[in-house]
């Protein structure tokens, strides 16, 4: 199997934390405001047009019926809709905050953050119950959570919002960037080192 390959001390191959630069953060300005001007604009423009709309609309209520209906009908679009359009309005605002980097942003963002993170799971319908070890329910088990594409790919845009702008989400409140790492953690991290059946 693929984790029998890995060695044993894995972490001895990672960058340290301090190290680990993949991109620049907000706060190093130079590259990000060395982007041509017509993408810092339209950067700009589409966090614009997130922060003008109702909230109710930029983070639409993801209901416990809607996430039953791929169970009862089949439907998986209404949920997905919905939840796909506040990972991209939130995507949106923190590319025209790292562009801009006034703060104009913050407040949506975490606003964003907070919603995502209130969300009983980060998997979508279509692929809850696939979890051998727990029973099958319209339902997500908030207690138990199964990791889908779609629950990893929400992890890491979190994670990416943390490490593109951590200390302006601090500024906010410490509260912010702590709840993405518990998040992370407790919804990915931890089960999947507890679990061999998702590597």
């Amino acid at each position: 199997m693929f984790h029998e390959k890995l060695p044993a001390d894995l972490g001895a191959l990672l960058a340290s934390r301090d190290s680990f630069r993949p991109h620049p953060r907000g706060c190093e300005r130079e590259r990000w405001e060395s982007l041509p001007s017509g993408t810092r604009a339209e950067l700009i423009r589409l966090g614009e047009d997130c922060v003008d709309k109702p909230e109710d609309e930029l983070w639409p209520a993801l209901t416990a019926s809607l996430y039953a209906e791929f169970q009862r009908t089949g439907n998986r679009s209404r949920y997905e809709k919905r939840c796909f359009a506040r990972r991209s309005a939130l995507i949106s605002l923190v590319l025209a905050e790292c562009v801009e980097y006034k703060g104009r942003f913050l407040d949506a963002i975490v606003d964003g953050i907070w919603a995502t993170c209130e969300e009983s799971s980060w998997c979508i319908p279509a692929h809850n119950g696939f979890d051998s070890l727990i029973p099958s329910s319209i339902l997500p088990n908030a207690a138990h959570p199964f990791i889908d594409l779609f629950a990893a790919e929400t992890g890491a845009t979190l994670s990416w919002i943390y490490y593109l702008l951590e200390d302006e989400l601090a500024s906010f409140s410490p509260l912010v960037p702590e709840r993405i790492e518990r998040e992370v953690e407790s919804r990915l991290l931890a089960p999947f080192r507890l679990r061999e059946d998702f590597l």
